[in-house]
């Protein structure tokens, strides 16, 4: 099977029909030869029956006298069948009465002959037959028939047989060969047609019906596909030139639609820049028009030696200056609408440590702050806020030089900022209630936490510390 999978049609055609026939011809050729053996031993059998009846006939009057010349001579009549080997009589005692062999060489005939009828033993077809006198056994014959002859028979029946078989199935191949092309040529056309579609993408060509049976049919229906598929291409052709056109167009137009776009873009990124470029001039003025008030402010400190009016501006000048810084950061920074509230701080307290550097020879100020970016609505309360309560720390906490430290931590978490400043210095006073303080510091703090919308809380243990939560837009 594996073999007929790879080979052409043409040749499994022949291949089928001469193994049909081969068989079929090798079948009838074994039954004839079987029917032709069991004739032949049927017409061995009946001819040496009727020649064993006539030696008994011959024989009755020899066995009934007791005359073994006479029997002697009726069995050498046999010399003229060529394939009796032996031939003996038997009287009533089973005892040989006469013999006959055809060779030189003794043949050992049976003690006692048997049944009546026939045996095959060793190559030879033995018959015996009663001798019958008035009804009465007096002996029998024994014929021993030769089978080479019916071998030499059979090889020449063989023989033939095979020379049938061979001039039977040469003549088979031919007429298979023949005939093949009755059913493998449209099969192999339809084959070509298909192989030239496939390789040329030519849906235009047909196949050739030569035949009104099941492979003309198969021919119609391939022919038919090939039709709807030519329709169908050359719809899709259509169809695709259609597309085509329409991507075009739509090309063209999304084309005009990015020019025009980068033009509004162009033009808003100009704008955009003049915008920066004049909130950054704006931050810059305002920058230097607190400036200028914080300048005023010292002017007018050196013309007065009260000590609380000075301490007063000098809270002022530092409450513009965290103000100055916030809108300095912003026209500095890239993004002018959140600032980077880390280094807000650091400016804010390098400012804060210079006017207040009297105070704090023993005090470090540490700040923890990462990735907090505010807006000026958020940044300016705060670092208000920032300013006064270190301010606050700055002046009051550490007296007479005393060594202590300040810590500023700000993180931003789920939209909240939390800020916590605190000192271990002498403490906030606790007869003092900052939210009912009379002091413009605290209340400063308190108005813009509520700014914020935030909360404030005072934890007067190991020193000062207040946190402020408050929620705000974080980002970078």
């Amino acid at each position: 099977m594996r073999f007929l999978e790879n080979i052409s049609i043409k040749r499994k055609i022949i291949v089928i029909n001469m193994t049909t026939m081969a068989i079929a011809l090798l079948i009838a050729c074994i039954l004839f030869l079987l029917f032709e053996r069991r004739n032949l031993q049927d017409n061995m059998i009946r001819e040496l029956s009727v020649l064993s009846e006539i030696i008994s006939s011959n024989s009755t009057a020899a066995l009934a006298f007791d005359d073994r010349t006479t029997g002697e001579e009726i069995l050498s009549a046999l010399v003229v069948k060529k394939y009796i080997a032996a031939a003996c009589l038997y009287d009533k005692n089973d005892h040989v009465f006469a013999s006959y062999t055809k060779s030189s060489a003794p043949y050992k005939f049976p003690d006692s002959p048997g049944s009546t009828g026939y045996t095959f033993s060793n190559g030879y077809l033995n018959i015996v037959t009663p001798v019958i006198l008035d009804k009465e056994n007096i002996g029998c014959v024994y014929l021993s028939y030769d089978l080479k002859e019916s071998e030499v028979r059979m090889k020449m029946v063989i023989s033939i047989v095979v020379c049938v078989f061979v001039i039977a199935s040469l003549g088979a191949f031919i007429v298979t060969t023949w005939l093949q092309a009755i059913l493998s040529r449209p099969i192999i056309h339809l084959s070509q047609v298909a192989k030239d579609v496939s390789y040329k993408r030519d849906y235009s060509v047909r196949a050739v019906r030569q035949s009104q049976d099941e492979i003309g049919l198969l021919i119609d229906a391939f022919n038919d596909m090939l039709t709807q598929i030519q329709e169908r291409d050359q719809a899709l052709i259509k169809d695709q030139e259609t597309l085509e056109k329409r991507v075009e167009g739509r090309t063209r137009e999304l084309k005009q639609e990015v020019q025009e776009r980068k033009k509004a873009e162009s033009k808003l990124i100009t704008s955009l820049k003049e915008k920066e470029v004049l909130l950054k001039e704006i931050h810059h003025r305002v920058k230097n028009n607190l400036q200028v008030v914080s300048s005023l402010l010292y002017l007018q400190s050196k013309k007065t030696t009260h000590q609380d009016t000075l301490e007063m501006l000098n809270e002022s000048q530092n409450r513009i200056k965290s103000m100055a810084l916030i809108h300095e950061k912003l026209y500095q920074s890239k993004d002018i609408v959140k600032i980077d509230f880390s280094e807000y701080v650091e400016s804010l307290i390098s400012h804060l440590s210079r006017s207040y550097g009297s105070h704090l020879a023993n005090v470090s100020i540490n700040i923890n702050i990462k990735n907090v970016y505010l807006n000026i609505d958020k940044a300016i309360p705060c670092g208000l806020i920032i300013n006064e309560l270190i301010s606050n720390s700055m002046k009051y906490a550490f007296p007479k030089n005393r060594t202590g430290e300040i810590q500023i931590t700000m993180s931003a978490v789920n939209g909240h900022v939390n800020m916590d400043i605190l000192d271990n210095g002498i403490g906030f006073p606790e007869e003092l209630a900052f939210e009912k303080t009379d002091t413009l510091g605290l209340q400063l703090v308190n108005a813009l936490t509520s700014q914020l919308g935030g909360s404030i809380i005072l934890n007067r243990e190991e020193g000062t510390r207040f946190k402020i939560t408050f929620g705000a837009e974080i980002g970078n």
